[in-house]
């Protein structure tokens, strides 16, 4: 996706497409090294739509930058991990973002997706198919080019790098995708199955809910969640 830099922060865009989506947040550098955040959106599937990055001193300094940012990030479903005390660092980012604006918020109840959590989902899904059907052919040696993602958040192909950050785990998102369309094309082709499980479901189902709940869900006030 091309990039266009705009000095002291701003937007990078691709053609937006209505619908689910993703926002993906990070802390890092920018290309000239300067201490910078990123809030990115990608589709259901984990295809970039569009980015915006600024200076951190900028982002968390300005009202107006923070209010910006905080709309890029009103709709979606937040992708992130917890660490093993419960926190997300994207919570936080967009908390500290919310501060900025001087009126604090809790990003905390947006439905949060982890990369972790959907891959689970899916050999889950996969463990159930192989257990109910005798010749049941596992995924990976049929499509020796799809991998199970090296699970980790963020994933920067270059490290601090903040646009590669968001983009590696969009990449995340998107490999999950085609392993769950490549494991639905397979279930289908056993009646059983179908019967079963009913017809092509485009996400995991609690992947899909996760998505479905954040498009119910509006900002209010650039600071707090409602229906």
């Amino acid at each position: 996706m091309p990039i266009a830099h705009a000095p002291g922060g701003g937007a990078r865009s691709a053609p937006v497409v209505l619908g689910r989506r993703h926002v993906l947040v990070a802390e890092g550098t920018d290309e000239s090294g300067t201490p910078a955040l990123a809030v990115w959106q990608a589709d259901a599937a984990g295809r970039p739509l569009a980015g915006w990055v600024f200076p951190t001193r900028k982002a968390y300094g300005e009202r107006e930058t923070a209010q910006r940012l905080l709309a890029a990030a009103a709709t979606g479903a937040l992708v992130g991990a917890r660490e093993a005390n419960g926190r997300c660092g994207a919570v936080g980012v967009l908390d500290a973002l919310s501060r900025s604006t001087g009126v604090p918020g809790n990003h905390a109840g947006r439905a949060l997706v982890e990369v972790t959590r959907v891959v689970a989902e899916i050999c889950g899904y996969e463990r159930r198919y192989a257990s109910a059907v005798p010749d049941w052919r596992p995924l990976r040696p049929r499509y020796p080019g799809l991998r199970y993602p090296w699970l980790r958040y963020p994933g920067p192909a270059a490290p601090g790098d903040v646009v590669s950050e968001v983009l590696a785990v969009a990449g995340q998102l998107r490999t999950c995708a085609v392993l769950w369309q490549r494991l639905e094309e397979a279930r289908c082709r056993y009646p059983g199955l179908r019967e079963r499980f009913g017809p092509v479901r485009p996400l995991p189902p609690h992947w899909q809910r996760l998505l479905d709940v954040a498009g119910q869900r509006r900002l209010v006030g650039g600071t707090g969640w409602a229906r």
